[in-house]
């Protein structure tokens, strides 16, 4: 009797032995598979620097995307008069032409050792104007401001200053109101302005007859 209970003691005591042994090979495992995914995790941000946007307007900007705890960015241009970057990785579109934009990553692990990336990402930008400098328009006809040059595909919206004046219309047709001034712009995208000083007059004709006039010039 005595020998069956021992024997029974001790299968329990041996079952038990055996979960918490099982218990900690799986906490073991997890430990393990937690810090292995850290150590992942922390090597494929050392460095992650984007440009999405290649192709610009002047007058544009744009923020180059970066990730990286422990890693430290600087930007620069290899034409800075086309392209401009800031410290904080904003990228300035100047004038008409190509540039080489450089970012340098410099990584500091946990010990204190440095890894440097660098990336090299060329860009373009393209500049607009308005077509006409000036315009004349007869009362109840009507004239178009038109765009010269490549807008990238940039939305583009007409405004007016004074509606009472002039109106336009979102094809950049320009009719006068009556007299007095008012500024005509062409917003591209979200930063370039396209604007033209617009005065709208009555012209006496030789007989006395009075025609409203529209003379716009591009500022």
């Amino acid at each position: 009797m005595f020998d069956r209970l021992f024997d029974h003691e001790g299968s329990e005591m041996r079952q038990a032995g055996y979960r918490r042994r099982h218990l900690l090979r799986i906490f073991v495992l997890l430990l393990m598979s937690t810090m292995l995914f850290s150590m992942r995790s922390e090597a494929a941000v050392k460095f992650s620097a984007k440009i999405k946007r290649k192709n610009y307007l002047v007058g544009e900007k744009y923020q180059i995307e970066t990730k990286g705890k422990r890693t430290t960015y600087k930007f620069s241009s290899s034409d800075k008069s086309v392209v401009k970057v800031t410290k904080k990785g904003v990228i300035k579109a100047l004038k008409k032409g190509k540039a080489t934009i450089t970012i340098k990553g410099t990584y500091e692990s946990k010990k204190g050792k440095k890894t440097v990336t660098t990336k090299k990402v060329q860009v373009q930008v393209y500049a607009c104007r308005l077509k006409r400098t000036s315009l004349e328009v007869n009362q109840s006809k009507s004239k178009t401001l038109k765009i010269k040059g490549e807008t990238l595909g940039r939305k583009i919206r007409w405004i007016s200053s004074d509606e009472s004046v002039a109106v336009v219309s979102q094809t950049g047709m320009v009719t006068g109101i009556r007299k007095g001034s008012a500024v005509i712009t062409a917003c591209v995208g979200d930063y370039v302005r396209l604007s033209c000083q617009v005065t709208v007059k009555i012209t006496t004709l030789k007989n006395g007859a009075s025609v409203l006039m529209v003379n716009a010039t591009r500022t």
